[in-house]
């Protein structure tokens, strides 16, 4: 009785915390450099949930390692890709990747 008693007071407290950690804070927002005006809204931001990491959270790639076209083997013919040529060098960005 008691382990169940602990397994239901912290299962209220994760679900506890993660609704309130996950609610809209324009105030956050301001302090993580946001420059937008929240006073602006055809919403009530308290509806609005947190969507994922903080911004600045996705870490860039900032050493990218492409291989040519004839050593990828996961990625189909018709896989959608945003191209870029620069210099005359041409670089297959894959929207999976991308979006991941």
């Amino acid at each position: 009785m008691q382990n169940l008693m602990k397994s239901l007071f912290l299962g209220a407290f994760v679900a506890s915390f993660v609704t309130f950690t996950a609610q809209a804070d324009p105030a956050r927002w301001a302090r993580e450099g946001w420059k937008t005006d929240f006073s602006i809204t055809s919403i009530n931001l308290a509806r609005v949930l947190s969507g994922g990491p903080p911004r600045d959270g996705i870490p860039s790639i900032d050493d990218p390692q492409f291989k040519p076209h004839a050593e990828i083997d996961f990625l189909a013919d018709t896989e959608p890709v945003i191209g870029l040529v620069v210099n005359g060098e041409a670089k297959a960005y894959p929207l999976r990747i991308l979006t991941w």
